[in-house]
This record gives C-alpha cells, structure tokens and sequence, in this order.
C-alpha cells in the first residue's frame, strides 16, 4: 500500500512538473510579442523625434510636384504645366531665379542658365524639405517640358512606403565611374520620398556638389552616397514609365 501511495505521488509531482514547463512556454509568445511591440514602439518615438513616422496607408498618398523653370519660361512652359497636369498633384511649386506672384514663383538665389541647374535642384529640395516636408509623401522634380500623368506615378508610387531609401526615374546605367548604381535622367523626372528628403537635407554639407556640371548626374551621386537606391519605375512588362526624349 505504501509503494502505491508513493508511486502515485511521484506521479503528481511528474505531472505538475509538465504543466509549470507548458505554461512557462506557453507564455514565451506572449513575453515575446511584448517585447517586440515596445521595441517596435521606440523605433517609431524614435523616427518621429528624427522627422520621420509611418505612413498611414488608410489614406491616398501625396505628391509635391516642383517644376523647374526660368523667367523667360513663366508665361509659356510654366503657364502650360500649371493649365494642365500640374492641377493633378497635392501641391506644384515652380523654382525659379525670378520672383513671379502671377505664376506663382518660388525664388532662388541662383543664376538663369543650365550650368546652375544643379544649384536649383539643391535650394529646391532644400527648401521644400524646410516647409513642406511633413504635409506630402512624395516629392518629383520636373522640367517645365515635362508632361506628367500624375495617376499613372500614384499607380507607380502604391508599392512603395515613402520611408523606402529609394528613388524613381528613367534609370541611366552610365557615369558608373562616378555613380556606381547609375542615375535617374534629369529632363524625365524623378521622385523621391521622405526618407530620401530627410537625408538630402540632412546631409554633410561637403558631400554632394552644389552647383555646376550636370544636375541629375550630381544629384544621382548625392544619392547614392546618402544610401538612396534607384528603384524599377518600368512596368509589369518592362516597359519604362519615365521618358526623357520626344515619343516621335
């Protein structure tokens, strides 16, 4: 009789020793997921107090359009982008090195001629990162020539989180001296997004080349040495969306 008494308590210990071990694992999901939601938590604090935090995807995505112009192109090239597809983005801003409140313009403190059209894209980005940044969630330069079919970019742009360190355009695989990852052409336009923005405008100040020589390809090294990737902007068939020559 006493061996089966003893037998039945080691019987007992044995099984509340199984159920202490299932429920200890059985809560290691649960301490896990805690953990990562308060890692996940900071991540976001953090991002925010940098000027970055997560898009919502609840909402339509939004797009500055920034059109690069001159004074003796207000009244006709500018004029047709603001008549026409420039009413499709969230915002069009024209950057110029004249002042125009017809238009309107945004002045730069820069000279007219296209061996400054690098300093304009820096003072453009620049300046966009300065008052616009938290109000959009994509940023495209456009030449005054372009046109632009600002549903097709949003139907491009769906995929992508603006915090992606990415880039779009008509991808030049040349210049690989000087840009390894190759460039997105100037004159077809190019989007970038928050965190590309962020990076620009927060970038060492010796890193990127202010003014003279070619704009895309300076800005394509900027990128690049900032960590920004050119993203695939062609379509499900491998077809580009970006074009920097005439169709015909």
């Amino acid at each position: 009789m006493k061996l089966e008494q003893h037998m039945q308590f080691v019987y007992l210990c044995g099984l509340m020793t199984i159920i202490i071990i299932i429920s200890q694992i059985t809560d290691i999901p649960r301490y896990m997921t805690a953990n990562i939601a308060m890692a996940n938590k900071n991540i976001v604090e953090n991002d925010h107090k940098k000027g970055t935090q997560s898009r919502d995807y609840e909402k339509p995505l939004s797009i500055l359009c920034w059109v690069m112009t001159g004074e003796k192109n207000h009244k006709t090239k500018a004029r047709a982008v603001k008549d026409t597809w420039g009413r499709h983005c969230n915002l069009t801003l024209y950057m110029s090195e004249a002042a125009d409140d017809e238009l309107p313009s945004t002045k730069l403190n820069t000279s007219s001629g296209r061996e400054h059209l690098t300093a304009k894209t820096v003072q453009a980005f620049q300046f966009i990162y300065e008052h616009h940044y938290h109000q959009f969630d994509w940023f495209i330069k456009c030449d005054d020539d372009t046109y632009l079919i600002v549903e097709n970019l949003r139907y491009l742009l769906r995929k992508y989180s603006p915090w992606d360190p990415i880039y779009f355009g008509l991808h030049l695989k040349m210049h690989k001296h000087f840009v390894k990852q190759g460039y997105n052409s100037g004159g077809a336009g190019y989007v970038i997004g928050k965190t590309a923005l962020y990076r620009f405008a927060h970038r060492n100040d010796s890193l990127c080349q202010k003014d003279f020589g070619n704009e895309d390809l300076n800005f394509g090294n900027c990128m690049e040495l900032l960590g920004i990737k050119v993203g695939d902007s062609r379509d499900d068939k491998k077809l580009i969306r970006f074009h920097a020559l005439r169709p015909w």
